[in-house]
């Protein structure tokens, strides 16, 4: 026995037993039962509650940009929103908000932008139009953006990344450029998750992307655009965590 333990005393009376015995939620069962089938009773109950909350739904599409259905749908991803923010409210609803955006975005190489109350979860603002159907961009249009500055609420970004990347250097300068914004997920259509938590101000952030993005090109001259945007992504995350400016997660 020891502090917490699920284990019983009980009294013996041969192989046989009878009755039944209260079990977690208070559920009564069969006196027999062993814990590897309670155990499995439990789990089976769990994934079929959970079957029911899927909801990111398969839209056809298969390509390099179509997202991991089976993933999507499963309780670890959805423990992946688990702890994002400090708001149990705001993580279920950034799961439910990136779930629409993942079945909407499925094998495209478009992103959908979503905004929502960082204390509350209510979306605040959406832009599905892809900006103006640029691949792999994704903005608020700029009567959205005084709308939310006229709202005085504070914030979180959520946005899909069909390619799976790491969250960009535009990324970064939209969750500093934005007063309000306290937070920026990235969902990705392979299931990998990116949070930045913004802990303080950094107004000279563009100086810094700017700066460097130039070092990564000189540093990679002759390397693809995208391998010299990531270098430059990284070692701006890196120096925004060594600020103290950003709590860095990446989940997946």
């Amino acid at each position: 026995m020891h502090p917490r333990c699920r284990c019983t005393i009980i009294a013996s009376f041969g192989e046989k037993m009878s009755g039944s015995r209260i079990s977690e939620g208070r559920k009564r069962i069969p006196a027999e039962t062993t814990y590897k089938e309670w155990r499995n009773g439990i789990e089976k109950a769990t994934n079929l509650k959970h079957n029911e909350m899927a909801v990111v739904k398969d839209n056809g599409e298969r390509n390099d940009y179509t997202i991991n259905f089976k993933l999507m749908n499963s309780k670890s991803y959805h423990d992946r929103f688990e702890g994002l923010t400090e708001h149990k409210a705001v993580n279920e609803a950034l799961y439910k908000e990136a779930a629409k955006i993942l079945s909407h975005r499925s094998g495209t190489e478009y992103e959908d932008l979503t905004v929502l109350d960082a204390r509350t979860g209510k979306v605040l603002a959406e832009n599905k139009s892809a900006a103006g159907m640029r691949t792999f961009q994704c903005s608020l249009t700029q009567a959205q953006t005084d709308s939310l500055e006229k709202q005085g609420k504070y914030f979180e970004l959520l946005h899909n990344h069909p390619n799976s990347s790491y969250p960009s250097t535009a990324d970064v300068i939209s969750l500093f450029t934005k007063k309000l914004a306290t937070g920026s997920t990235v969902a990705c259509h392979n299931g990998t998750l990116y949070h930045i938590t913004k802990l303080k101000p950094f107004d000279e952030i563009k100086e810094m992307v700017n700066r460097v993005k130039h070092e990564a090109t000189v540093k990679l001259a002759g390397y693809p655009e995208h391998m010299i945007e990531l270098n430059a992504a990284k070692e701006i995350i890196r120096l925004l965590e060594r600020k103290g400016a950003i709590k860095f997660k990446e989940l997946g």
